[in-house]
């Protein structure tokens, strides 16, 4: 996937339920998807893979795991973005070594390559005059 290069003002508008897509869905169909399950505009937004949305809610469980973005306001000008994820609840064998050896150096150099993207856009934006959502503290 190509990744935008400045902040998408179209991009900014989520809703509890909406996909968000972490690979071309042409290839990888929907294990390249998580849905919004919690959201908190400006503070807070939690991603569950598409099966555990529905059990998610009536559950208060998503077994296949989760990833969390969170602001936190550090001082009228800065704002920290802290990165969470969780596995899924009950893997077995196969996904436990899947997972060790391939999934999670992988996903820890996109998520760094991410958090250091968005570092540079939100950054560029303030020295710009525009205020991202990144770096605004929340009401």
């Amino acid at each position: 996937m190509k990744n935008a290069d400045r902040i998408l003002p179209e991009a900014q508008e989520r809703k509890v339920g909406d996909t968000v897509w972490m690979a071309p869905k042409e290839r990888y169909g929907e294990k390249a998807s998580m849905r919004v399950a919690i959201l908190e505009p400006e503070r807070a937004m939690v991603l569950v893979p598409p099966g555990d949305f529905e059990k998610l809610a009536s559950t208060g469980e998503a077994p296949g795991g989760s990833w969390a973005l969170f602001l936190e306001p550090v001082d009228a000008n800065t704002t920290r973005l802290v990165v969470r994820s969780r596995g899924p609840q009950k893997p077995g064998i196969g996904e436990k070594l899947f997972r060790t050896f391939a999934f999670d150096p992988a996903h820890f150099i996109m998520e760094r390559g991410m958090m250091l993207g968005i570092k540079r856009r939100a950054e560029r934006a303030g020295l710009t005059g525009l205020t991202p959502p990144a770096s605004r503290t929340p009401p």
